[in-house]
């Protein structure tokens, strides 16, 4: 995965010609790697693969074409996403890989505090390096678990909309 061809102002001009008013890629998928400039883990697509800030270069592309920018962020499924790698022998087994794949629990085990932690930082750094006007979460974000961080979040949130002075939205 190198994204050699990927030209985010291609992407934005597309976009745009198809008549679309918001993009929201997503800055973190199920697999726990950030398609952004993280600080928070060695996996990144900044670090590997593309070695470019694929989200930063999305968002400035979009804003050049004025095009609501947002982010979407699938982090929280990753408490459970490589479970059923350890069920056999694999990478997710491997302790030189568990920053990667952890924690690769079972979906009804509620995520633990450190790894809520993790999520609020990711999403809040996410939110402080590309100004989203929109965050859009999948549907694990309705565990209960994440009630008190997602609270937390969204005056986090909406406090830097305020001080951006634009309007934000949680999805």
């Amino acid at each position: 995965f190198t994204a050699e061809n990927f030209d985010a102002d291609t992407w934005a001009t597309l976009f745009r010609r198809a008549g679309a008013q918001f993009v929201v890629p997503v800055a973190e998928h199920h697999d726990g790697f950030p398609m952004y400039d993280c600080t928070l883990t060695r996996w990144t697509s900044t670090e590997m693969g593309p070695r470019r800030d694929v989200i930063g270069e999305l968002a400035d592309a979009v804003r050049r074409q004025s095009m609501t920018f947002g982010v979407s962020s699938h982090r929280a499924e990753h408490w459970f996403f490589f479970n059923g790698g350890t069920k056999f022998d694999s990478d997710v087994l491997d302790s030189e890989f568990a920053d990667f794949y952890g924690p690769a629990q079972r979906e009804e085990i509620q995520p633990n505090k450190p790894f809520l932690q993790d999520w609020l930082a990711r999403t809040s750094e996410i939110v402080d390096r590309y100004h989203p006007e929109l965050v859009w979460f999948d549907w694990y974000i309705e565990q209960p678990a994440f009630e008190p961080y997602l609270r937390e979040f969204a005056a986090y949130y909406y406090n830097r909309g305020e001080e951006w002075e634009r309007e934000v939205a949680i999805n």
